[in-house]
């Protein structure tokens, strides 16, 4: 066990407090957070200097706090007055941590002011012991089931302010808010498109089942507005008829060809990849890694990891430079491979959650693998 002291921890130039008091600085940005970027990075890295201060923090909290995209500082200081109570919070609703985390933006009483420190863990202390739906009505809510239930899907990564800020708007629409409590899931794709007043369910459970469509479908549907606004097509006469990434390509192809414009073609490859070009089968020590052989497996990580890795298949489909494994330790992560003029694969990325950075030790263990197989001739597939 490491033996856990106050003190003051610098990294790459900013400085940190130890468990229960992690900011050492009065820096602030424009939502009132503690200004300190870098710190998810401090907290895994393998740096021997900072295993001390990282020994100060509970590990279930870092797993969970290194998950959101912002507010980390107010994440810990709010999971120090009850640790086990904090990361079960962070497993079923994230999106409701993060609005607690940073709650004097959306209670009316503060005026989007951070009160004092005492205040702030008064009120956080609060949330730990109050009915869910007094905490969603002090937060601006109405404090109704299908508010907790959406909230409750939203996915961590998609817990930046910004977007908890927009979602919270949405779900003040009661129609809105209606249709939303019926899907399968509410991510980035459902958020946009019901921004954009799209309120047609089978649309919007497209978006929600299939997430790695992203940039296309916002495209595809973007097109037939376009079209709409120019008056060449009704008021969304699409109503329950797109229940399939076909079946909306092929209305826009459709109404592309109809005003004589080239339709809209995308094809993420063949379903099953070739076989991976490095073994797994000695890794080093601390090393667990996997290839993904398929689109699907290759989707799901995409979805899991909130990363653009899908993007490539076609690259992939096809064996011209680029294959993906997926890391289990030492950190979750997603491996791309490129392939060279002389034909040896080279590290090029390290996709943590959301495309963040991994430790610089991390890539090394990699390439460390990734040259012990080249060189033992180790290859499953040519």
């Amino acid at each position: 066990m490491c033996e856990i002291k106050k003190r003051i921890q610098e990294y790459e130039g900013e400085l940190y407090g130890s468990w229960g008091q992690v900011s050492a600085t009065l820096a602030r940005d424009a939502y009132g957070l503690e200004f300190c970027r870098k710190i998810p990075t401090a907290l895994l890295s393998m740096d021997e200097s900072m295993l001390a201060w990282q020994c100060s923090f509970p590990p279930a909290v870092v797993d969970e706090v290194v998950r959101f995209p912002q507010g980390h500082v107010e994440l810990l200081d709010m999971a120090y007055l009850l640790p086990e109570r904090f990361v079960d919070l962070a497993r079923q609703c994230p999106a409701i941590v993060a609005l607690v985390s940073a709650f004097w933006l959306f209670c009316d009483e503060y005026e989007g002011e951070r009160p004092d420190h005492e205040t702030v863990s008064k009120f956080w202390g609060w949330f730990y012991v109050a009915p869910k739906k007094e905490v969603l009505k002090r937060l601006g809510f109405e404090g109704t089931r299908s508010e907790f239930r959406i909230l409750s899907r939203v996915h961590v990564l998609d817990c930046d302010l910004a977007s908890i800020c927009e979602i919270r708007s949405l779900l003040g629409d009661r129609r809105k808010r209606r249709i939303l409590s019926y899907l399968s899931d509410f991510n980035r794709n459902v958020q946009v498109l019901a921004s954009w007043g799209f309120l047609d369910y089978h649309l919007l459970e497209l978006a929600a089942r299939e997430p790695y469509r992203g940039e296309n479908l916002y495209s595809v549907v973007s097109d037939i507005r376009e079209w709409l606004d120019r008056g060449l097509v009704g008021a969304w006469p699409y109503g329950g008829m797109i229940r399939s990434w076909k079946q909306a390509l092929r209305i826009r192809s459709r109404l592309s060809a109809a005003f004589g414009e080239d339709p809209f073609e995308v094809s993420l490859g063949e379903k099953k990849f070739p076989g991976p070009p490095l073994a797994v089968d000695h890794l080093p020590d601390g090393l667990s890694i996997e290839a993904i052989e398929d689109i699907e497996e290759l989707e799901r990580e995409t979805c899991e990891m909130g990363n653009c890795a899908v993007t490539f298949a076609p690259n992939v489909s096809s064996y011209l430079d680029v294959y993906f494994y997926r890391m289990g330790s030492p950190i979750r992560s997603t491996v791309q491979l490129v392939k060279q003029d002389d034909g040896n694969w080279l590290l090029n990325q390290i996709f943590g959650y959301g495309n963040s950075k991994v430790d610089p030790e991390i890539k090394r263990l990699v390439e460390c693998w990734i040259e012990n197989e080249q060189m033992g001739g180790c290859h499953a597939a040519e």
